[in-house]
């Protein structure tokens, strides 16, 4: 009678191997990131984003906003040293798939020409040229920043 239920017991044990190994398969995380993923983890992983060069037209701007800085979470953005053209605090969000262009509190749209895990480098246009007494300056254009990360 034993030997009835040896071939039986092979086919099981067949099974429930297969059956093991296609779940341990399919456990694997092979999915890569999609682009937004991938780009918000890099936005976001920056205590700050600082030390800008920034060009306007071309032109070297970088000395009016030598003190800015960047900072992003999932779905807000805090600036400091980029008044008038950087709210203190927002809201972004993705407009592309490819993570290649945010728009800013529902009005401005920000491309992001390129990013690593060192540099994020920016680009927008501005209309505004505005020259008051102080650190509030702007120039009217292509506005570049090239920004670095904080670690």
């Amino acid at each position: 009678m034993a030997r009835k239920f040896l071939p039986l017991l092979h086919v099981v044990s067949f099974i429930v191997a297969v059956g093991l190994l296609l779940t341990f398969a399919g456990c694997k995380n092979n999915d890569e990131p999609t682009p937004l993923e991938r780009i918000t983890s890099m936005l976001t992983s920056a205590e700050a984003w600082q030390n800008p060069e920034v060009t306007v037209d071309g032109v070297d701007y970088s000395d009016l906003y030598k003190d800015l800085s960047i900072t992003f979470s999932k779905s807000e953005y805090t600036t400091v040293g980029g008044a008038p053209i950087w709210a203190t605090s927002g809201k972004w969000k993705f407009l592309n798939e490819e993570g290649t262009l945010l728009k800013l509190d529902d009005t401005r749209e920000v491309e992001i020409n390129s990013i690593s895990d060192d540099i994020l480098e920016l680009s927008f246009q501005w209309e505004e040229n505005t020259f008051e007494p102080g650190r509030i300056n702007s120039v009217k254009g292509k506005q570049k920043f090239k920004l670095k990360k904080k670690k």
